[in-house]
């Protein structure tokens, strides 16, 4: 047999028969659309779940407002802290879109309306990858990637669900292949950046991404130069000459016409003023800059797989970017259709933005399309072996598919998911989350008619925002370049309770700002890692504040002043009408509404369903069942601030012999409370000598000595608010509960109530 001979045969051996060949490209390319449209279901699941973006609300609100005013209203009607520019209209189209869908379709058509979104941008980008790589496989691992770095973008009602799209429309009209655009495609592109710059101030991304093709593109008038004989340059490089004029032309059209919205310039400027003049960089999940060495140093929205994969990019880019300077080096021609140099700016560009903030990982489709090109182009080389390509394919689709799996798993998918609804009739039948909005409070404060201006929690201002404004206006929502950066230092103050200068206390920060009502959050579980502590129970025991509603997690406070003197009358007219014990002077009576109105008191979140179950047994004649019922008792009413109840039902399971750990917590805080320095020590004795191995005990032990200490302070008339702080400081620190055990409380509530 001859040589010739010989070699076809190993060539017939080695490429496999055609019928084969073709069954495992069907097989991969399944294998790949599998594992992308199984992360395409996982994204829409989350996009079509009840509103649970804490920003959705204040746009929605202003979009009211834009509608009925116009878009220069005269002043911000949510914020009581907000400059004198605030309202900023660079989201006020967007606002207007959900506010007119909101009346037309309800909470149901925008979830719909967010799914459909979010499908229609992952076809955008399947579409991108497969006609730069023209490779199945390759598309939908880009696409699948994408997804999963775009998660928190996607899954959040934001005005990014807009600039997402238009960025990539931006690429598809100017740079996603070397020529002119027709006359149509630059009307879309103005009517495009007239809608984009009037939705949000992100817009800016057109012609930065535009400067940045434009860049690539007179690289690859270099690389052009170097590559093309002499003869042939000319003609080239005046089509590339020609592209370069239409992306600086490109550029001036989107300023200019990006000019016609309410703000004019100062669009534009928006970013730069707001990152000089607000609290926008204290926004850590949002602005945190990504760090590609240390997966602990990005922030919790950034999980090891985004980590992970996001790495794994940057080395594939570098990879890509070294071989096509090897190519270019070596004068292959092939290079320019290989290695697209405007990809590559695009690619750069967005790996800078991304290590900024960690909200531009979706930007990562520029690098990842650059790499796709270059792989697409490989895999369709004639000179690849047909075996080496079935590994590559049979590499690219297991990825696409394990990348899918991981993100149900531990990429950011469950982190969400565990909050929607369990059924599918509660996911379909539920229009927004709202048990973190503490909706008792929030229904309180509707029901009552009360006005005046409130202090709220960061994330809940826009949700208090739409239901309460304008008779209730807000301290803070994440509106950050809404009210000046002094707002979110004495926000973090207040909740932490710190002292701002001499005897100057968050006391008086909220005097100095007028604050009315005072809505407090969270259950007693000190201070756990860098979480915001709870504020619920800041105001207990200071003079000239009054708790007038109350639940397990929340507690609402009104100024005793003459200006809410109507304030105090509505709310005791409305716990007249509820048959609510109430007084002006003392508040809500949270042990009498317990127990004498207990029906009331579950529909208010003073206790959970299970928590009255286990009540019901403080009425039986065996010991451990009476001792059960007590010491769930004993937990609601120290939860309500009804401390000297809660007193008097631990006295009694002290005579049952039924004293626990869970009880010398509760007689610790509660003594701290009711101001008893003796009993607070003696509790915190007995509960290190009972329990030494557990970490809380000498914690409470700790603060107890504290604060024996702090109570022995002088109280005279100067020293009394300084002193009440103190106090107020030590108590909240203290671990009534743990976070798992709190976690366990708060969904033993009533499902998700609807604000009325």
């Amino acid at each position: 047999m001859d040589s010739s001979s010989h070699s076809a045969k190993n060539s017939t051996a080695a490429s496999g028969p055609p019928a084969s060949r073709f069954d495992a490209r069907a097989v991969t390319v399944t294998v790949a659309v599998a594992g992308l449209l199984f992360v395409v279901a996982l994204s829409l699941y989350l996009a079509g779940a009840p509103i649970f973006t804490n920003d959705f609300w204040f746009h929605l609100k202003m979009g009211e407002v834009y509608w009925l005013e116009g878009p220069w209203p005269g002043a911000d009607p949510m914020l009581h802290t907000a400059h004198e520019h605030a309202p900023i209209q660079h989201e006020w189209l967007f606002g207007i879109l959900l506010h007119g869908l909101e009346r037309t379709t309800g909470f149901f058509g925008i979830r719909i309306a967010h799914a459909l979104s979010v499908l229609a941008i992952l076809g955008l980008v399947y579409g991108m990858a497969r006609r730069a790589s023209a490779n199945t496989q390759v598309a939908c691992l880009i696409a699948t990637a994408f997804a999963i770095l775009a998660w928190t973008r996607l899954h959040q009602l934001r005005p990014d669900l807009l600039s997402i799209p238009a960025t990539f429309l931006t690429y598809q009209l100017f740079m996603a292949s070397h020529g002119v655009p027709t006359r149509s495609r630059w009307i879309a592109f103005a009517c495009m950046m007239l809608i984009w710059a009037n939705s949000h101030s992100l817009f800016a991304l057109a012609p930065l991404l535009l400067f940045a093709g434009l860049l690539g593109t007179l690289v690859r008038a270099g690389a052009e130069w170097y590559l093309i004989e002499p003869a042939s340059r000319r003609e080239v490089l005046s089509s590339t000459r020609r592209v370069a004029l239409v992306l600086a032309l490109a550029i001036g059209v989107s300023l200019a016409v990006s000019l016609l919205n309410p703000r004019g310039i100062e669009q534009h400027l928006t970013f730069i003023s707001s990152s000089q003049d607000s609290a926008i960089w204290s926004v850590k999940d949002e602005w945190s800059h990504f760090d590609p060495w240390v997966a602990a140093n990005n922030p919790s929205t950034v999980s090891p797989l985004l980590f992970g994969l996001m790495d794994g990019i940057l080395i594939a880019f570098v990879l890509t970017t070294l071989a096509g300077i090897f190519s270019l080096v070596r004068r292959r021609m092939e290079t320019l259709a290989r290695f697209d140099p405007v990809a590559f700016g695009l690619g750069l560009a967005s790996i800078v933005a991304i290590f900024v903030s960690v909200r531009f990982l979706w930007l990562a489709i520029f690098p990842l399309l650059f790499i796709g090109r270059a792989l697409g182009h490989g895999l369709a080389d004639s000179r690849m072996r047909s075996d080496s390509r079935e590994i590559v394919c049979w590499v690219l689709a297991l990825a696409t598919l394990g990348l899918g799996i991981q993100f149900y798993r531990v990429g950011g998918y469950q982190t969400t998911a565990d909050r929607l609804p369990d059924t599918v009739s509660e996911y379909l039948s539920t229009p927004y989350l709202s048990r973190k909005f503490h909706v008792a409070g929030v229904q309180f404060l509707r029901d009552t008619q009360v006005e005046g201006r409130l202090f709220n929690s960061y994330g809940m201002g826009g949700f208090l925002g739409y239901w309460l404004s304008p008779r209730l206006s807000t301290y803070i929502d994440s509106r950050t370049e809404h009210y000046p950066p002094e707002v979110v230092t004495e926000y973090t103050r207040i909740t932490r309770m710190r002292k701002l200068t001499g005897r100057y206390t968050y006391l008086d920060t909220l005097d100095s700002r007028e604050v009315d009502f005072f809505f407090g959050v969270g259950m007693p579980v000190g201070f756990v890692g860098h979480a915001e502590p709870s504020t619920t129970a800041h105001l207990e025991g200071i003079p000239g504040w009054v708790v007038v509603s109350r639940s397990l997690n929340h507690a609402i406070y009104l100024r005793a002043h003459p200006r809410n003197a109507d304030n105090f009358a509505k709310i005791e007219r409305y716990y007249a009408d509820q048959g609510v014990t109430f007084d002006r002077k003392r508040g809500i009576d949270v042990a009498a509404t317990v127990a004498y109105n207990i029906n009331w008191a579950l529909a208010h979140d003073m206790l959970t369903p299970g928590q009255a179950e286990r009540m019901a047994l403080r009425q039986s004649a065996d010991s451990w069942d009476r001792a059960a019922g007590l010491e769930v008792l004993a937990q609601v009413y120290v939860l309500g601030g009804a401390y000297a109840a809660a007193d008097a039902v631990e006295r009694e399971l002290a005579q049952l012999g039924r004293v626990s750990n869970a009880s010398l917590r509760r007689q610790v805080y509660g003594a701290i409370k009711l101001d008893r320095p003796a009993k607070a020590a003696r509790a915190a004795a007995e509960l290190l000598r009972k329990y030494p191995e557990d970490a809380n005990s000498r914690v409470l032990q700790q603060l107890a000595v504290a604060y024996g200490e702090v109570s022995r302070l002088t109280a005279g008339r100067m020293a009394e608010g300084a002193r009440n702080v103190a106090l107020g400081r030590v108590a909240q620190r203290v671990p009534l509960l743990s976070r798992f055990s709190a976690g366990l409380i708060e969904m033993d509530l009533l499902g998700e109530p609807q604000v009325k």
